[in-house]
């Protein structure tokens, strides 16, 4: 299959705000049945800290930050054909097309929990 690598040319509050919005989607709909969370807003950035993640093999509570820069390079690894076998064409192609529209607006909740689950674990943990 070929892949679609990430053109435009995206300015830094454009970035900021497609991957600010997949988080508010995760946060409020997308994770919530395997983690919760804390977000954090500032001027600069967009986090959700995820706390409390259900059924982790290890034991240890997970603490971990997903960010901005980590949803747009997970972002540029979905489009660039790295993580084909964990996102079924339909949110693939819906991910294609926000890419080129440079509007976050066909990603929806469980797209956001798999580009999430992606950025954190490298491959699809839950559901």
């Amino acid at each position: 299959m070929p892949t679609l690598t990430v053109k435009q040319e995206w300015t830094d509050e454009q970035v900021r705000e497609f991957c600010t919005d997949i988080l508010t989607v995760a946060a409020e709909g997308g994770i919530n049945y395997w983690a919760t969370f804390n977000t954090e807003r500032n001027s600069q950035a967009y986090v959700v800290a995820l706390v409390n993640v259900m059924d982790l093999e290890d034991e240890e509570p997970l603490y971990d930050r997903v960010d901005v820069t980590t949803i747009w390079r997970t972002i540029h690894e979905i489009v660039d054909g790295q993580h084909d076998k964990n996102v079924a064409s339909r949110y693939l192609d819906w991910i294609r097309c926000d890419i080129r529209n440079q509007e976050c607006c066909m990603i929806d909740a469980e797209c956001a929990d798999i580009i999430v689950q992606l950025a954190i674990f490298d491959q699809l943990v839950y559901g």
